[in-house]
């Protein structure tokens, strides 16, 4: 009998420190800081970008995070900038930010509330009133759960800003706003989210850069040769998204580590292109040992506890 309990404690603990290398090297990944955590419903909103599936909030008595494999996903929530720019102007709707406290405190959209999208659900009230939410416009399969989530909770007026707080700070209404909207700074993707573009399929991959080149890249990216230029960039860009054959929420470009900072200015910020467009500048070395890493240990992690059911609240 001592053995068995000793054999399951050895299991677990594996398991714990699994889960939590896959954390840290989510962290490390992404050449970022930390974002403090003020609250322990604040820490389990702090959500892992999985590829394939929805991270629910860590079980409160093991702090092991579940996965719902499969979950039910709706797009129909998505709206573009201009069919939700009325509703912000005149601030006739509530309007939620489901990032981190410190992205929220940097930049947020006119009259936001910030609020973790798995407790929106739980704000009955919000049900009856028309609903605008966004985040960082980056890929995350989980904002296509979080409208079906909605909808089946009653949320009968429910859009998600397509593109998130980027596509606003391209507006002239961020530009016209009293805030500084740090474009480059919120289009910049670290390592660990260009992992989570590439696995993707609602984007454009674009490259710049023969040398930034490997087999998971070279497979989605459409090669555009230096110089580059908006011009240029937008006209291949507009052909692509006629070709295509699923619709296009983002545009992402890699090997932008020697562009100029006005020049790349210039290229996040064009409204001929409706979409949001993201760039990664760091060197392919870091991007292959975080997608080594990421993909070992998604892997492992998937083998772990599974939720037969997320909810969200």
């Amino acid at each position: 009998m001592n053995r068995i309990i000793k054999q399951t404690m050895r299991l677990t603990t594996i398991a714990l420190i699994s889960v939590q290398a896959f954390v840290v090297s989510v962290a490390t990944a992404a050449d970022t800081k930390e974002v403090p955590v003020t609250d322990k419903r604040s820490k389990q909103s702090e959500r892992l970008r999985a590829p394939n599936a929805m991270q629910c909030s860590a079980d409160g008595a093991t702090g092991l995070p579940l996965v719902a494999k499969d979950p039910k996903r709706d797009t129909s929530c998505f709206a573009d900038w201009p069919k939700v720019a009325e509703t912000v102007r005149s601030g006739s709707g509530m309007i939620i930010d489901t990032r981190s406290a410190e992205a929220y405190a940097q930049v947020h959209l006119p009259g936001a509330i910030r609020i973790p999208a798995e407790l929106i659900k739980s704000k009955s009230y919000l049900a009856r009133s028309a609903v605008l939410v966004y985040g960082d416009g980056k890929s995350d399969p989980y904002q296509e759960e979080l409208c079906a989530q909605l909808k089946g909770a009653g949320f009968r007026n429910v859009r998600i800003l397509s593109g998130g707080v980027l596509n606003w700070a391209r507006t002239n209404d961020a530009k016209s706003n009293s805030e500084m909207v740090d474009i480059r700074g919120l289009a910049e993707l670290s390592a660990a989210e260009l992992y989570a573009e590439i696995v993707a399929r609602d984007n454009l991959i674009v490259g710049f850069s023969s040398q930034f080149s490997n087999r998971q890249i070279d497979e989605r990216r459409l090669k555009l040769e230096a110089p580059l230029s908006p011009e240029r960039l937008a006209a291949v860009v507009q052909k692509a998204v006629k070709q295509a054959k699923a619709p296009i929420r983002r545009i992402v470009l890699v090997g932008m580590d020697s562009v100029d900072p006005q020049l790349l200015l210039q290229v996040l910020s064009l409204t001929r292109i409706e979409m949001p467009i993201f760039y990664y500048a760091g060197n392919l070395q870091s991007y292959e040992a975080a997608y080594a890493r990421l993909s070992s240990q998604w892997a492992k992690y998937q083998k772990g506890p599974v939720a037969k059911k997320c909810g969200l609240s």
